[in-house]
């Protein structure tokens, strides 16, 4: 999102890409003649392994961090019928021939040569009614806390909105937002769909599960 605002202002071309279309991480190439999506040093690496449902990103991510890893060189994680890690290509290697466990359990890993598709995430639609936009307000409502709580996360620098930390309880969210907390998950601020009879806010949002 900052590579974002100050590209305008850059001698050069920005491109972002993070091995899959709305990649969540991503590489940026400051460019002056367009690159093609295969010169991003990015390895898409695929891990198979029994009940691969129960592994949580936390789990696959704590194993990849136990190789010494950097996370700057891990991109997104992705698990369906099998583990997708995108990594930086400089460290490909290094995993193949380390990452045999994800927690007590083996793993076999290998490159990925298809093209990625970006999954389709679970949401849970929530809908409700505020007093008002502010941060605390939907942050309360996205992930079924307390509104005094919402404000201590905030405070504690722990509210992600599009990506970039907010710690103002009245920022105010609109339409198409991401609101992520540390330790609470993400989901998008969907929309107003109106007011209600006591002139609160009509709001839906999707949490991400």
């Amino acid at each position: 999102m900052l590579l974002k605002r100050i590209e305008p202002e850059l001698p050069v071309s920005l491109l972002l890409y993070g091995g899959y279309q709305a990649a969540e991480r991503q590489m940026a190439a400051f460019y002056e003649r367009i690159p093609e999506w295969n010169e991003f040093p990015i390895s898409i690496l695929e891990g198979k392994a029994r009940e691969i449902s129960s592994f949580s990103h936390r789990d696959i991510l704590g194993s990849l961090m136990g190789l010494g890893l950097k996370r700057e060189k891990i991109g997104d994680i992705l698990i369906d019928e099998t583990v997708k890690i995108i990594v930086s290509d400089d460290v490909a290697q290094y995993i193949l021939f380390h990452l045999e466990k994800i927690g007590n359990r083996n793993i076999q890993v290998d490159y990925y040569t298809r093209v990625l598709t970006a999954p389709e995430r679970k949401q849970k639609i929530i809908r409700d009614t505020v007093v008002s936009l502010r941060l605390d307000t939907i942050c309360a409502v996205a992930f079924g806390i307390s509104r005094s709580s919402a404000v201590k996360l905030i405070q504690q620098q722990r509210v992600f909105v599009n990506y970039e930390m907010i710690d103002n309880v009245s920022h105010i969210l609109k339409g198409g937002d991401i609101l992520s907390a540390k330790g609470y998950g993400k989901a998008e601020f969907d929309q107003v769909t109106g007011k209600s009879r006591k002139d609160r806010y009509i709001i839906v949002m999707k949490k991400y599960i």
